[in-house]
């Protein structure tokens, strides 16, 4: 069952752009005193409107992908598949708790497909940040410890699936479709 809310990529970039353009704004005119608020504001706008756009569709395209890999359940059953799939015990029902394992293995196959290339960026970001740090400003050291926390997510986070995936196959045997 496709939830209507799939198709409103438009809702979803008007929202996103919109958070990203106040808070630009706010962040712009509180570290630019004299700039021209009418400006700012302007190219904020501008900017959140693009962003809004990207993040809309990407959003949009996540949730049908859930939903091919989900199958047919109600909004409902979804949102407690989605759940399992990541955290808590292992669902009563066999169809979510196969929806679950889905999600689960789709999830590990999406990030061993791309971990050498995060693993990569991630790298790179905390060096240039390290390296920001030290020649410019300490607040630099902010974005390092958070990428620092990225890189440990994606080092942690496919053991945590396998054994999401082994809790949710236990049982009940291979998700149908895998």
């Amino acid at each position: 069952m496709r939830n209507r809310r799939d198709g409103q990529v438009w809702v979803l970039s008007v929202v996103s752009g919109l958070v990203f353009a106040a808070g630009m704004t706010v962040y712009l005119l509180h570290n630019h005193p004299g700039s021209d608020p009418v400006r700012v504001v302007l190219i904020c706008v501008i900017m959140g409107a693009f962003l809004g756009g990207v993040a809309g569709w990407f959003a949009v395209k996540q949730r049908r992908v859930l939903s091919g890999v989900v199958g047919d359940l109600s909004a409902g059953d979804q949102r407690a598949a989605t759940s399992a799939a990541s955290r808590g015990p292992a669902p009563q029902d066999p169809e979510i708790r196969r929806a679950a394992a889905r999600i689960a293995i789709h999830q590990l196959n999406d990030m061993v497909r791309r971990r050498r290339l995060s693993l990569i960026s991630l790298g790179g970001f905390i060096v240039l940040y390290v390296f920001l740090a030290a020649t410019s400003s300490p607040w630099w050291w902010t974005f390092a410890v958070i990428f620092v926390g990225f890189l440990a997510g994606q080092l942690w986070m496919p053991g945590h699936l396998q054994r999401r995936i082994d809790l949710l196959t236990a049982d009940v045997g291979a998700p149908p479709g895998d």
